[in-house]
């Protein structure tokens, strides 16, 4: 549905806006990580997936934004959305707390 009254678009917009915020953040932090830590050394892997996480984590909240003013459609739509960019972007990670720590315990890392 497309609506004459901007302020039909601002959850998405302030959703969208938050998303770029916080993907963009994650990038930066792991630009920095690569610089300072060795790829191969367990806190960089602990700390891409720990970013990994974080991120997608994070953007579950703006969901309910796009559920609660477009509905469902626009739910699915994001959902997919922030999968395909956090595949592109988390480099490999398991997007899991739980993957470094049973990693950790089985002395992978």
């Amino acid at each position: 549905m497309i609506s004459d009254d901007l302020t039909f678009y601002y959850p998405a917009i302030s959703a969208v806006v938050f998303y770029i915020t916080v993907f963009s953040m994650a990038e930066i932090t792991r630009k920095i990580l690569d610089k300072m830590v060795h790829k191969s050394s367990s806190l960089y892997i602990f700390a891409i997936e720990l970013i990994a996480t974080a991120q997608m984590c994070t953007c579950v909240y703006e969901n309910s934004v796009m559920i609660r003013y477009y509905g469902p459609m626009a739910f699915f739509f994001t959902v997919t959305s922030l999968l395909t960019a956090g595949s592109f972007m988390n480099r490999g990670a398991f997007v899991s707390p739980l993957a470094p720590i049973e990693a950790f315990i089985n002395g992978i890392i």
